[in-house]
Parts: C-alpha cells; sequence; structure tokens
C-alpha cells in the first residue's frame, strides 16, 4: 500500500522551523525587556516618610486582614506574612477611621499581639516573642550591620578577613578580634566572606538582623567531606582506594538524558563513548576492557544495584557521584564489580526551611561534518570514466550510452519521478534541526525529624533525524525520619520513557548507509508526492527519507519503578544494624509496524507487525552490621552483612502480517490477515552474599582496610558456584607527620596501595545446563512420512559445560594524593588489572550443529595505566574566582592467554555488519579487537612499478599495491597483520570554571588521542564497484595527470580486490571536543528567591582529522561477546549533535 504524500510536506516543515526560530528570537526580546523592567522597578526610591507622616483611611469595624488589605489599597506599603500568624485572628476590631499609620499598627499589635517590621515600602508582620520587643519598628534603607568571624575549628577570631557586598564595591576586615561593621545600603542582599586559607561563603543579608556571627571553614575542611563508599561511608582525607568523586555541579550542567554520558571527561581512566540518537545509552569503560565478554560497570544507585538504564533517571535528581576503580574499592561489591562501580546518590531535604527549585530548559541542535557527495553529473561523468578505465564501453540503463552520459528528463516513462539533474543531498534531506526540552520541579525540606525530596520532571529530545524522539517523564521521592535511635526511609524514583529509533552503524540496512549509497538522480518524492526511488541503472538503496517517515509509529516504551526502603537502628554507641529492600521493575513493550512500499524498483510486498512485551522484577535484599570506635588515637569500623538478589524476566509477543490499513489504532496482531506466529520465554538467576570490611586508622595518619566478600550464583554449577573476593590497602598521610608541619602550605599528602579480587558472572542463565527448544520450523516431524500432522520434536539451542567457573579479576593500585593551601592540588595512580578464566563461548565448526558454543574458562587478559589528575580552584580577587582541572589517563590492553586450540576470536562476521568479512581479530600478545588486513603501500603509479612487485593478482596502474610481508613473492592472506588499534593511547578531559561577581563560565572538553578507526564507510564511498553515491574525495582519484592522489583509479570492477580490510580503510580517529559550555548571570536576590539565567553550547567544535561524520565511535553495541571483540568500526553512526540551550534555575 502505498501511501501519499503531499508536495508541501518538507516546505511546510521548513515553514515551522522557521516559525519557532522566530517564536523563540520574540521570547528572548520579551524576556529581556521584562527584565530589564524589573531591574529599573527595584531600583527605584522608595518613599523616605515615617508612618506617622502616613494617613489612612478604614472601616470603623474590621478584621485583621481587612485592615490591612484597606492599608495596601489606600497607601504605598504592602504586607508581607505567613498565615499561620494571622490563623487566629478572624474577629473584628474597633479601629480609628483616620488616623496615621503607627498608631494604627500599635493597635493592631496590642489586641493581636503582633510585630510589624517596617523596610522602605515593605512591612514585615511577625509574631511578638515578648513584651520587650517592639511593636514597630522603622529599618532605614541604609543601614548597619556588624558581627565576628570565627575560624570554624578553634572557634579563634579570624583577623583581616574581608566581608564585602556582592557585586559591589563596599567592604571592610575584621579587626584583632574578628568584629566588623559595615553601612548596607537597601538594595544589598548577599555577604561576601573570604580569608585566606578559608572556604569563600555567602550569607543572606536577613531582614532586621543587624549582629552576625559568622564561621569560615578552613580549606582543609574538603577532606572531611563524606562519600558513599560500600554500603556505608568514610571521610575524603581517609579514602585509600581509587575513587574519584564527581563534580555534582558539572553533571547538573550537562544537557544529556542519562548520567553515563555525564561522566564523559570527568573522570581519570573512564572513557566514555556516546552517539548523538536521542536517548541513547553510553558505553562506559573503566581501566579498559577487563574481559571478553561484559564489560559495563556496575551502578548502585541509593544502595540498588543495576547495569544499564542510567537514561531513565533524571540528572537533576543526583545529589552525589563516586567512581569506584581498583579493588579495594570494588571488592565490597564482589562478583559483579570487575569493571568498576558507579555510586549514585540521589537528592535529600536540605535546609530547615521549604526549598523549591525548578530547571527549565529549550534549544536547537544541528548536524555537523554531514559528508560531501557526488552531485548528479559528477557521479555520471565519474561512472563513465571508470567504465573507461576498466575497459568497458560505457553504458547504463538511465544515462545511455554515448560517449558522454546523458542526463534524463524523467527517471520513468510516464514522467512522474523528475530526475534531479542538480543531484538530492541525501544527508540534507535526511538531517533536521532538532530540538530538546526539559522541565523540573523539586521541593526539600528537613526538619529535626523528618527529610523529604521531591520532584517532577520531563525531557524531550527530538533528533537531528528525521522521526527519532526520545521523551521521559520522572518522579522521585527520598524521604526519610529520625525516631529516636531508630531512622528509616525510602527512595522511590518512577520513570515514563518513550523512545523512537533508527537502524545505524550496520554494514547494510543502516538509514546513514543508505544516504551515502542512494543515487543522486533520485528526488525524495515524485511530482504525485509518493515517494521516489532508484531505478534500473542506479540500484543499491533504499529512500532513506521514506524509510523513516514509514517506520515514525515504531516505538519502544518502558515503564520502571526504581527504589528502596530501609530502616537504621542504633543497638548501642557506635553499633548499628540497617536493613534494606530494593527493587526495579521495568515493564517494556516494543511495536515495529512495516508498512508495504513500491519505490522505483524497490518494495516491500506485504505489511508486517511485531509485538513485545517484557517484565523484569529485581529484588534486593541487604542487611548490615556497623561498629564505629574511637579508643584514643586509634579508630576502628568494622562492617559485615549479607545480600540477595533475585531476578526474573519473562517475554512474550507476536508477528502478523497482511493489514489492509496503516492507521496506526487499526495496528493489532489480531487484524493481520496473513501468517501469524506467537512466542514467549523467560529468564532467572540469583545471587547470595556475605560480606565483611574492616577499616583502621592510627592518629590519623596510618590507614589500613581490608575486605572480604563471599558470592554465590546460580549461573554456575553447585560445585562452582561459590567463590571469595579479598582485598587489602593501606594509606599513609605524609601531610600530618611532624617533619612537614613547617610546610604550613600543605593541606594533604598521602601515599596509597591496594591489592585485591574481584569477579564477573555476566555469561547468560544456565549456562552450565544444555538447553533445547521446540521450533515448528526446525523440530515438527510426520514421523510416519503423513503431510496432515506432526510430531513435536526438539532440538539442542546450547552446549552446557558444568566446569565453568567464575572470572577472576586481580587488581594492584599505588596512588598519590596532594593537595595546597593555595589551590593547587594533584592525584597520580599506577594500576595493573589481570582478569583470569575469562568467560569465552569458543568458536565451533558447522558439523557441530546449530547449538550455541558453551562458555569455557579459557583466557587471560592484562591491563595496566596511569592515572593523573591536576587541579586548581582559588579565589584571585574578592569579586574573581577561578578553578581547572585536567584529567589525563594512559591505559594498555594485552590478552595474555586463550587455550591452545583457538588461534583468534572474531568480531560478527556477516553480511549485515561486515560484508562476511574479517575486520578485527584477538589474539595473544596483541590488545583486545585489533583491526586486522593487509597494508596498502601506495598506488602503481607506472608499468614498471607493477612488474617490479610481488605477484598480485589484479595489480595495475591506479590500483593498491599490497605489501609483501613474508616476502614470498605472492600477495595472499598470509601477508595480513594487525593494521590498526581501537585502544587510544591517551583519553583526558578538561573542566574549567571561571566567576566574576554574579557571572560564571564552565567549559567542558573532552578528547581522545593516538586511536585508530576503521572507516568502513569507504567500502561504499570510494569505489565505482556498484552502483550507489561516491563520495566527493573521488573527483581526486589517482589519474595519469593526479599521480599524488590517496584514492585509486575510477573503475568499474574489482580485479584488485580492493575490498579486502587493510589499512587504506584505518584513519586516525584522534580528537578534541568542546563538550559543553554555560555562562550563566545570577540575579539579584528578591527576597528569599534566587534566579539563574544561562546561554548554552554543547559539541561546539571538534579538532579531528577522521574524514567520517563523527570520530566518536565505540563498541559495536553496548553489550555482548561478539561485540567487545568489535571495537572502533565506523559503518554508519548517528552523529553526535551541535547544541544551543537557553534555561533557567529558580530556587524559592
Amino acid at each position: 500500500m502505498i501511501r501519499i504524500i503531499k508536495l508541501q510536506y518538507k516546505d511546510m516543515q521548513r515553514e515551522l522551523i522557521d516559525l519557532f526560530v522566530r517564536l523563540s528570537r520574540t521570547f528572548v526580546y520579551i524576556f529581556l525587556a521584562q527584565l530589564l523592567a524589573c531591574q529599573l522597578l527595584l531600583a527605584g526610591t522608595l518613599s523616605g516618610q515615617s508612618l506617622e507622616e502616613v494617613k489612612v483611611s478604614v472601616a470603623r469595624y474590621s478584621t485583621v486582614e481587612e485592615v490591612l488589605s484597606q492599608i495596601e489599597a489606600t497607601s504605598d506599603f504592602s504586607f508581607f506574612y505567613s498565615k499561620q500568624v494571622l490563623k487566629r485572628h478572624t474577629g473584628k476590631i474597633h479601629i480609628f477611621p483616620e488616623s496615621d499609620l503607627r498608631t494604627i499598627l500599635l493597635k493592631l499589635s496590642k489586641s493581636h499581639n503582633l510585630r510589624f517590621r517596617r523596610i522602605n515600602n515593605a512591612i514585615y508582620i511577625s509574631r511578638k516573642q515578648s513584651d520587650d520587643q517592639p511593636a514597630v519598628i522603622e529599618i532605614p534603607s541604609d543601614f548597619q550591620i556588624g558581627g565576628v568571624v570565627l575560624d570554624g575549628e578553634t572557634r579563634e577570631p579570624l583577623i583581616g578577613a574581608t566581608i564585602k557586598l556582592a557585586n559591589k564595591s563596599i567592604g571592610t576586615i575584621t579587626d584583632i578580634h574578628g568584629a566588623f561593621s559595615l553601612n548596607v545600603p537597601d538594595s544589598s542582599d548577599m555577604l561576601v566572606i573570604s580569608s585566606v586559607g578559608y572556604q569563600t561563603i555567602s550569607l543572606p543579608i536577613k531582614i532586621g538582623v543587624t549582629e552576625y556571627e559568622i564561621i569560615l571553614k578552613p580549606k582543609t575542611e574538603d577532606l572531611e567531606a563524606v562519600v558513599v563508599v560500600g554500603y556505608t561511608s568514610a571521610k575524603t582525607r581517609d579514602i585509600i582506594g581509587a575513587i574519584s568523586i564527581v563534580d555534582e555541579s558539572q553533571i547538573k550542567s550537562l544537557p544529556v538524558a542519562g548520567l553515563d554520558q555525564a561522566l564523559q571527561g570527568q573522570v581519570p581512566g573512564v572513557q566514555v563513548s556516546s552517539t548523538g540518537a536521542p536517548g541513547a545509552e553510553a558505553v562506559v569503560r573503566i581501566r579498559g576492557f577487563a574481559t571478553v565478554g561484559d564489560n559495563n560497570p556496575l551502578y548502585i544507585v541509593d544502595g540498588v544495584p543495576t547495569k544499564s538504564g542510567l537514561n531513565q533517571f533524571n540528572l537533576n535528581d543526583v545529589e552525589s557521584v563516586q567512581v569506584l576503580k581498583d579493588a579495594a574499592a570494588t571488592a565490597i561489591y564482589g562478583s559483579r564489580a570487575a569493571n568498576g562501580v558507579v555510586v549514585i546518590t540521589t537528592k535529600s531535604g536540605g535546609g530547615e526551611a521549604a526549598k523549591i527549585s525548578a530547571n527549565v530548559y529549550g534549544g536547537v541542535m544541528m548536524p555537523t561534518n554531514l559528508p560531501t557527495m557526488l552531485n548528479t553529473q559528477e557521479y555520471a561523468d565519474l561512472l563513465w570514466a571508470a567504465q573507461l578505465n576498466s575497459g568497458v564501453a560505457p553504458s547504463n540503463d538511465l544515462f545511455g550510452n554515448g560517449a558522454s552520459p546523458v542526463i534524463p528528463e524523467f527517471l520513468d516513462s510516464e514522467g512522474i519521478v523528475p530526475a534531479n539533474t542538480s543531484g538530492t543531498d541525501w544527508f540534507e534531506e535526511l538531517f533536521d534541526p532538532g530540538s530538546v526540552q526539559h522541565y523540573a520541579v523539586s521541593v526539600q525540606n528537613t526538619s529535626a525529624k523528618l527529610s523529604n525530596y521531591l520532584s517532577v520532571s520531563h525531557l524531550r529530545q527530538s533528533g537531528i533525524m528525521q522521526h527519532t524522539n526520545f521523551a521521559r517523564y520522572n518522579v522521585q521521592l527520598n524521604t526519610s525520619a529520625t525516631l529516636g535511635k531508630l531512622t528509616i526511609g525510602e527512595n522511590l524514583s518512577l520513570s515514563s520513557v518513550t523512545q523512537q529509533s533508527a537502524p545505524t552503524n550496520q554494514a547494510t540496512g543502516s538509514r546513514i548507509i543508505h544516504a551515502y549509497r542512494m543515487n543522486p538522480i533520485v528526488p525524495v518524492r515524485d511530482l504525485e508526492g509518493n515517494f521516489a526511488g532508484p531505478v534500473s541503472g542506479i540500484q543499491g538503496a533504499v529512500n532513506p527519507v521514506a524509510l523513516n517517515y514509514l517506520d515514525q509509529d515504531d516505538r519502544l516504551s518502558t515503564l520502571r519503578a526504581f527504589g528502596s526502603m530501609y530502616a537504621e537502628y542504633e543497638l548501642a554507641d557506635g553499633l548499628f544494624v540497617k536493613s534494606r529492600f530494593g527493587l526495579d521493575l521495568i515493564a517494556r513493550n516494543t511495536k515495529n509496524y512495516d508498512p508495504e512500499y513500491h519505490m522505483g524498483i524497490t518494495e516491500r510486498g506485504e505489511t508486517s507487525f511485531l509485538q513485545r512485551d517484557e517484565r523484569i522484577a529485581q529484588f534486593v535484599s541487604s542487611n548490615t552490621l556497623l561498629y564505629k570506635r574511637n579508643i584514643g588515637e586509634h579508630f576502628f569500623s568494622a562492617l559485615a552483612g549479607t545480600e540477595a538478589i533475585r531476578y526474573q524476566a519473562n517475554f512474550s509477543g507476536g508477528a502478523s502480517t497482511g493489514f489492509v490499513s496503516d492507521d496506526i489504532d487499526y495496528i493489532q496482531l489480531n487484524n493481520g490477515s496473513g501468517q501469524s506466529s506467537n512466542f514467549s520465554g523467560g529468564s532467572e538467576w540469583a545471587l547470595l552474599s556475605f560480606f565483611s570490611r574492616l577499616d583502621y586508622s592510627y592518629n590519623d595518619k596510618y590507614l589500613f582496610s581490608a575486605t572480604v566478600r563471599r558470592d554465590g550464583s546460580s549461573r554456575f554449577s553447585p560445585d562452582n558456584r561459590f567463590a571469595h573476593f579479598p582485598a587489602f590497602s593501606a594509606g599513609w598521610r605524609v601531610s600530618q607527620e611532624s617533619f612537614l608541619k613547617s610546610f604550613e602550605w600543605l593541606q594533604e599528602l598521602k601515599l596509597r596501595a591496594s591489592w585485591g579480587q574481584s569477579g564477573n558472572q555476566e555469561i547468560g542463565d544456565f549456562s552450565y545446563f544444555s538447553t533445547y527448544s521446540a521450533d515448528a520450523w526446525d523440530t515438527y516431524y510426520a514421523i510416519d512420512g503423513s503431510n496432515d500432522k506432526a510430531q513435536i520434536g526438539f532440538k539442542p539451542t546450547r552446549v552446557g559445560n558444568e566446569d565453568v567457573k567464575w572470572e577472576t579479576t586481580t587488581q594492584t593500585n599505588f596512588g598519590v594524593d596532594l593537595a595546597t593551601d593555595f589551590g593547587l592540588s594533584a592525584s597520580f595512580d599506577y594500576f595493573q588489572k589481570v582478569t583470569k578464566d575469562i568467560l569465552i563461548q569458543r568458536p565451533t565448526l558447522a558439523i557441530e550443529g546449530q547449538a550455541n558454543a558453551p562458555f569455557v574458562n579459557i583466557g587471560e587478559m592484562f591491563n595496566h595505566g596511569l592515572e593523573i589528575v591536576l587541579g586548581y580552584d582559588q579565589a584571585i580577587e574578592d569579586d574573581i574566582a577561578f578553578g581547572a582541572s585536567v584529567n589525563m589517563s594512559v591505559i594498555r590492553n594485552e590478552v595474555k592467554k586463550l587455550a591452545d586450540d583457538v588461534v583468534q576470536l572474531t568480531g560478527p562476521v556477516n553480511t549485515t555488519f561486515s560484508r562476511d568479512l574479517t575486520l578485527a581479530v584477538t589474539q595473544v600478545g596483541q590488545p583486545i579487537a585489533q583491526f586486522y588486513g593487509h597494508i596498502a603501500d601506495g598506488i602503481f603509479g607506472s608499468q614498471p612499478e607493477v612488474q617490479s612487485h610481488a605477484q598480485q593478482e589484479g595489480a595495475g596502474i591506479g590500483r593498491i599495491r599490497y605489501r609483501d610481508l613474508d616476502e614470498n613473492g605472492i600477495i595472499d592472506d598470509r601477508d595480513r597483520t594487525f593494521i590498526g588499534s581501537p585502544h587510544p593511547e591517551l583519553i583526558g578531559g578538561v573542566n574549567l570554571y571561571f566567576q566574576y561577581k554574579r557571572f560564571d563560565l564552565k567549559v567542558l572538553g573532552q578528547g581522545v588521542f593516538g586511536v585508530d578507526i576503521y572507516n568502513f564507510t569507504r567500502y561504499y564511498t570510494d569505489f565505482f564497484y556498484d552502483l550507489g553515491n561516491r563520495h566527493s574525495r573521488v573527483l581526486d582519484a589517482w589519474s595519469p595527470t593526479n599521480t599524488d592522489a590517496s584514492v585509486p583509479m575510477v573503475a568499474a570492477v574489482d580485479i584488485n580486490n580492493e575490498l579486502r580490510p587493510s589499512t587504506y580503510f584505518i584513519e586516525d580517529g584522534s580528537y578534541f571536543r568542546l563538550k559543553n559550555i554555560q555562562a550563566s548571570y545570577q540575579l539579584p536576590r528578591i527576597k528569599e528567591t534566587s534566579c539563574k539565567v544561562y546561554v548554552q553550547a554543547q559539541n561546539l567544535f571538534t579538532m579531528t582529522k577522521y574524514q567520517g561524520v563523527d570520530p566518536e565511535i565505540s563498541v559495536l553495541q553496548a553489550d555482548g561477546q561478539q561485540n567487545n571483540l568489535d571495537i572502533g568500526i565506523d559503518r554508519g553512526i548517528y552523529p553526535n549533535a551541535r547544541m544551543f540551550i537557553i534555561g533557567l534555575n529558580l530556587e524559592i
């Protein structure tokens, strides 16, 4: 069935985008005008009359609220009060009708025990606390405040501390007693207090308060920050594992869908790669690839573990993030922690008064660096040249067979499909500006016994590729209550996600590959508004714009409830028992409808619909006993606990064909008139764990920690079910030694060392069983030879291995931490990481049958590396602050062992992903997933060069010359070698922060250096061996007059086998990207309300030599063995977009 599309569709879409831009611009102008007007109003001069001079007229008998309303109506004054203040005062009172305002207020104070404070034209009402308090006070617009500034540790007065009004050149310093006094003009709202060696703070000037006691914390207080580490918490100064604390403010400033994407460039030793697809999950690797199978880290969100789905949480709800990298930090999590752990804590209540926060932003996304393809005439001319170079008389069903190609007026005999003589730019047609919107509101509150946090948010991304979208709704509710020695609480996250995507990063079927290959002479639509397609002579691709349009109703919808409830009781002094029950419930629905189409010679002859429903439930129960004790200079902390995890997943679905209507409301499985089928299945696993940890420190200088965890997993046979994972670490705070006390500028110098083991159980369920399945197509047989019935049969689907056991990763780490009083800090870590008994699906021969190969422990892998962090954070002057942080990591990987009968492992070798070519292999002595092929050693420039070279089938002038590595005089498979590495020599990131008065600027840069990319798109774009379009670089192909070219001479026949994997396809994938830049302005506070407006750009520019659309390329997918054997291959990925945003943060 053909869908009819109006010709004006594209023009209408562009008009809507133009209208959106104009409306956005108008909104900005109105916003700025209102902002200016508000500033002018706030800056206006207020009345200087005293209350006695103000005459008002009120009714003789009125309630208090009626009196106040009448005063506001007949004067310039406004009253501010809580409803609780007047809650009991509902009766009417006698008031003199004509009187001055002071007399009326005194009358109200006497009759209702109220207190009035007048500042300018605002009068604040509160209850009188005692008879000694004045009933009515008038605070002058320019008044004096004073107080004292004290050291946060010693409570000693600070001499020479600076007290300054924010954004004004008014300030003073404390005297020898730490005291100060300062005249405050009416428009001031904040005090900024600073002193050398102390943290700078800002305090609001409170109405009616004239005396302040200000406490400044020494900068060493940063070392007192508490972080969450393994079922408990620790102070930063006591950490002796390799733990990176992520700047929460940097995370919240990023307009990304998931926390995994927000980690990019922020943490040393952590490589993050992500495509630009809306809502796409990132690929995160902590300290490289530790195994062939699952390399994803474990995420702990409020005490509940998960391995994926980070795009379903709201970044604004995150309070803190710690990345645990070495075994000393991760061993407490045992069998799921070999790839590192990311601990995420969401927000709780804060402050005695309720705080309402809102974060709103919106913006546009634009594609960048789209490839330049040939236009129609260029394509036809080069097609003719390719045939001539191959010794073939030029001829084509569309362009004729003359001396030069003839561009036809129409592609069909009916005159309905006009030829695009100038050429269709399929990338421009497939990609359009996208948009992003985010709305979040939260409420925080804390009292003596109760703390709560509630947030509601919505994120919507419309991708730069047509009909790709992501929409998410979130509710976060966190509550805790303290009842004596008992603390109870819950953390609950609810999310609803809808995602629409398109196939990318595939050698065939990818929408981007179709855009590369689609011939420029084909228009997007014909004269009747139908989608156009290729015709004879230019076949090879399908209209990608049409495919995305036809698939626009495909959806992946996910509902998720994630959270926990807990109770903690203090049994005795320092002895705590805690129980937590967590859950992760997921309901996932997939709908894919494929309409019928006929576009040129491409068609889909029958409609089909597939629906799949999945239910996942994970339950976690943990119980811990914690004891902490100080005995003189000795500190002990002991933790013991148990944890049980149960995971269950069930899915069911069906498929049907033959639908008579494309109406999405009609598309249901039972409405298909053709063939139907159904399917279902499920899986489950369980984990039982026992763990303990001992921490000890002496004199706050010598630190020691020991951890052991015993895990039992249902994924292994009873004989190998349990395993132990120990870890030990030690630290020396050298800066606390007496011989360094003279270095007063040295805040911290700490040496760290650790050793430990962690495991990996991610091999799928029931792997030690051989499994069988029934299939109507393969296993139902008519045993008696009849055709009217069949006997149900079974086939093997997987070969079991009862001897399969845990992977074990042993890691050693040495680290140094340095912090100074003048803002400089540094951290260095060197690690070695060895994974033994790697679980690999041994390659099988075809004669062994269809069953999946068993998992066997036959591998060993080695990683080692260096991580460096350098930082600076200091107030340069009272109004200026600057901070910078640079992180760098060097990680090396090597496969140490495979089974004797396993020479190599390969990535996927099939038509979909590699056109049946072996692109990467994993061998002993090399890093995982190295690119493998021939070395392209230039282009033959003359016949003598061809004759003097080794025997190479298809060699000729203008053809690629391949190196004879074994020097046997023949170019064959034995000349293949490792031709590139997808593993970078260096990864890094830089964070910059600059503040001037109310303005601040944040910059995040991220880079990958010394890495190779296999640009598989050149398989299609550089050679005329099929009838698809080509990249414009072939205009500079080799010819007798262009002998310095890097692209071989165009040819119509691949006699030289130039599509073979070789260095011709290997490119330098190094890049540095300005990932994010945000400029913001903090508006002056109005009472208790603060507001910050900001503008932001993401992916503003990328510096790279890579010729593809985006150098940010990682594994084929985020998990699976073959995917980790396939790294850094560009088959046409969804590129990252450049984004421009305007936003607002509001706090009340």
